[in-house]
């Protein structure tokens, strides 16, 4: 891959569906150069060939211009990108063109009725502006609204409070101030020179309605009432124009012109005979740049983006560790592969595995032969490295116990003695498994706070962790049995929130789920004793052999005793130990979160060209 780094996550790397568009003669070595990289897995008909009139392309780009700056106020402003270029660059410019002409029929009518409303908006909230001003001056403006025949009448907004007043001889002139605007009250029968000065400081006249009444108060509220009737009427509108854009698909036709503009800026100029290629698929790197940069560092230049996946796409999931927790991708496949919103266990069984292997093969001489045998075979078959960590482990657990090819006696238990204390030996991997038991189903938790479903975990689930973990904690504190019986309420109680639409028929699925769900972590739970049962069965097998051979006088068949003895010990017990340590990770712990619902990402690797012989 690109990024050489793996990453330490419980959750696998996304994967994103890429486009990548290049020349039609660039197209091999760009998908080669992908492929070395281990970066792409390709779509199985990744290549689509595209002959390029630049001329056409560049007459539709000026047009495109000109219908953008016109409805620039409509268009999406989000990231355009389509799922994929719909044909040609040619034809996806006409078929782009003619999309932009039926949205423009459909849509102008929308248009010019926000237009109209956004021109009565404004003009409404100038004659709020004045009605407000009006009580303070106890001008009746329904005397405005009734004058006679003879009688002139007009309002005029300006946008400054000095404005010096012209010769009002044959007008009565009245000055009312706003937040924003002067107001001139002119009435008379010769208005006309005044109104022309007012025109002239660049006022502009304020309309009067005809329901305008004699109480301020209802003035103010029919204002604010036509205020709202303009708005809702907007806001309809735009409704409509966003409706339209969905159902015209705006947003993949503004990211299709985004690429015929690369196309027109990056092409040569005999580009018409050429064409270019667009080739897809799958990709783990989190920025299109990655794979721009890496092409373009083999003198590749190419469009690369990350555009929405395709359809019922089944995105495959990313495995990326260290070459150290690799061989334990093995446990994790034997289920299968997790999907994008699971948990990838395979970090965790790093500490994990070599943990209970060790503990059941406990022998610090067997430990070093796993040792020895992973690292000589690891360039041969990598995923047997696993044995190193085991080995460690085995060898740790040797020296708490005392154990080294079965000798009892040559260094001294760190810890303790296993046939001298079996009910401890016993006891501990039940602890252990139980904590495997509850991180599991704490990982079951953050799968579902990553499906958005964390709140059905917290009704129902978190009460069967909490009713666990009070029955353990039962044993050594009894007042964990109130908190048990706290668990069963939250338990029903979340059971009734989860299931609203027939609460009845969920109370009984789900006292039947509780039983299911107790017995299986008290069955999980003892299946953990065979942890402690192996180590005890190494610690009295290894005694047999060493008892055998001490019978035995001949110096050689003594030698040759201890030495099959542990070739037959490590051959059989560590293929059984690896059985049980399987087991327990698949059925104990697994089954608490993993659903391996994904699928591996495979990078694309070309087939390699056969060597030609010397005679051809």
């Amino acid at each position: 891959m690109i990024s050489h780094w793996p990453r330490l996550s419980l959750r696998s790397r996304a994967s994103h569906w890429f486009e990548v568009h290049v020349r039609r003669e660039k197209m091999v070595h760009a998908v080669g150069v992908l492929s070395a990289a281990n970066a792409v897995e390709l779509d199985p008909e990744p290549f689509y060939n595209a002959s390029l009139d630049i001329e056409a392309v560049r007459k539709f780009l000026i047009e495109f211009a000109v219908w953008e700056r016109r409805y620039k106020h409509y268009l999406p402003t989000i990231d355009y990108c389509p799922i994929e270029l719909p044909g040609p660059p040619t034809e996806t410019a006409q078929a782009i063109l003619e999309q932009m002409h039926r949205w423009d029929d459909e849509a102008r009518p929308y248009l010019t009725e926000i237009e109209e409303l956004s021109h009565e908006h404004d003009r409404l909230m100038l004659l709020r502006e004045f009605i407000l001003a009006v009580p303070e001056s106890g001008l009746d403006l329904s005397l405005l609204t009734d004058k006679g025949p003879a009688l002139e009448t007009a309002i005029y907004a300006c946008p400054r409070l000095d404005e010096a007043v012209p010769d009002a001889s044959r007008a009565l002139v009245m000055q009312l101030q706003g937040p924003q605007h002067s107001f001139w009250v002119v009435v008379g029968t010769d208005t006309a020179p005044m109104l022309a000065t007012l025109q002239q400081q660049g006022c502009q006249a304020v309309l009067l309605p005809d329901w305008l009444e004699t109480d301020p108060l209802r003035n103010q509220l029919r204002i604010e009432t036509e205020i709202r009737e303009v708005a809702r009427n907007q806001v309809a509108r735009q409704h409509k124009i966003r409706a339209l854009v969905q159902r015209y698909d705006l947003i993949s036709m503004l990211g299709n012109v985004g690429l015929l503009r690369w196309y027109v800026d990056n092409a040569p100029g005999d580009s018409a005979d050429r064409g270019y290629c667009r080739v897809t698929g799958w990709t783990g790197e989190a920025d299109p740049e990655l794979l721009t940069q890496l092409l373009k560092r083999a003198g590749i230049d190419a469009m690369v983006r990350f555009p929405a996946e395709p359809l019922f796409a089944h995105a495959p999931t990313h495995l990326h560790h260290s070459k150290w927790v690799q061989p334990f991708e093995f446990f994790t496949r034997l289920l299968g592969t997790p999907a994008r919103d699971e948990v990838d266990p395979t970090p965790l069984l790093a500490f994990i595995v070599p943990l209970l292997f060790g503990y059941m093969f406990p022998d610090v001489g067997h430990g070093l032969i796993l040792i020895i045998v992973g690292f000589a075979f690891a360039r041969r078959w990598p995923s047997i490295r696993f044995l190193v960590p085991c080995g460690m482990s085995a060898a740790v657990f040797g020296f708490l116990f005392g154990d080294i090819f079965g000798f009892h006696d040559i260094i001294p238990a760190f810890w303790l003695s296993p046939l001298d204390e079996p009910l401890t030996v016993l006891l501990v991997p039940l602890i252990v498994g139980v904590i495997l038991i509850l991180l599991g189903m704490a990982l079951a938790s953050l799968e579902a706070y990553w499906r958005g479903r964390l709140r059905i975990w917290l009704a129902v689930d978190a009460a069967v962790l909490v009713l666990y973990a009070a029955a353990v904690s039962a044993i050594f504190w009894a007042d964990a049995a109130m908190l048990m019986m706290a668990a069963v309420v939250w338990y029903f109680i979340g059971t009734l929130y989860a299931h609203p639409a027939n609460r009845v028929a969920a109370l009984g699925l789900g006292f039947v789920k509780l039983l299911e769900s107790v017995a299986q972590l008290a069955l999980n739970t003892l299946s953990f004793a065979r942890v402690g049962a192996f180590a005890l069965a190494h610690a009295g097998l290894s005694s047999a052999i060493i008892s055998l051979m001490e019978q035995i006088d001949t110096p050689m068949l003594k030698i040759t005793m201890l030495l099959v003895g542990n070739v037959f010990v490590v051959m059989l017990e560590g293929l059984v130990v690896f059985v049980q340590t399987t087991r327990l990770v698949l059925f104990e712990f697994f089954i608490r979160f993993l659903r391996a619902e994904g699928r591996v990402f495979r990078s694309f690797r070309p087939v390699a060209p056969a060597r030609s012989s010397g005679n051809d």
